[in-house]
């Protein structure tokens, strides 16, 4: 399901997306990396920028390193990652991750998105120059705020691949929006 539509692009950095890998790396090996990841304890030498929980379910959840704050709030992080870890054969593990954006991102790009389309066309009917500069101005910000998102999911999701030894997996499986 990676398509190379420039709009399926545009839209993906603000979905949820399913991500398989597989390797041979066996579930203690697999647990244990994602151990060490949320068990860094420095506050500024860490190896991996991510922290979170691990669930003796062979479920987990990452997220952002955020210096100091070690509290988890609702959707704080700019993007989260949960998983599990599902044996398939002998040598054979698949790791399941979800790749959630804050809910932000997709707030505030439906806000600014809707409020440049009106003052566009508001200002084209009144004809009236301040308004459609306002609509470029939120144009901006949703560009800026697809930026941003595009950003801090592949490089969470690179950061997750590299603490767990996997192989770059670009083939989204399913895209969702979960609020």
């Amino acid at each position: 399901m990676n398509e190379s539509n420039p709009t399926i692009q545009f839209i993906e950095v603000f979905t949820t997306n399913k991500y398989v890998y597989e390797t041979n790396q066996s579930i203690p090996t697999l647990r244990s990396k994602i151990d060490f990841v949320i068990s860094q304890k420095e506050w500024f030498d860490f190896k991996y920028n991510l922290r979170g929980t691990l669930r003796s379910n062979n479920s987990f959840r990452l997220v952002r390193r955020a210096g100091f704050s070690t509290f988890d709030s609702w959707d704080r992080e700019p993007v989260t990652i949960k998983g599990k870890l599902i044996k398939k054969e002998a040598h054979l593990t698949q790791v399941e991750i979800y790749l959630k954006p804050n809910f932000l991102f997709v707030f505030f790009s439906v806000i600014f998105a809707g409020t440049g389309i009106g003052a566009l066309f508001y200002s084209l009917f009144k004809r009236n120059i301040e308004m459609t500069l306002a609509s470029f101005g939120s144009a901006f910000f949703v560009l800026l705020l697809w930026f941003w998102a595009k950003y801090c999911k592949d490089y969470y999701q690179a950061e997750f691949e590299r603490a767990l030894d996997l192989p770059k997996n670009n083939n989204v499986l399913n895209r969702t929006i979960k609020l």
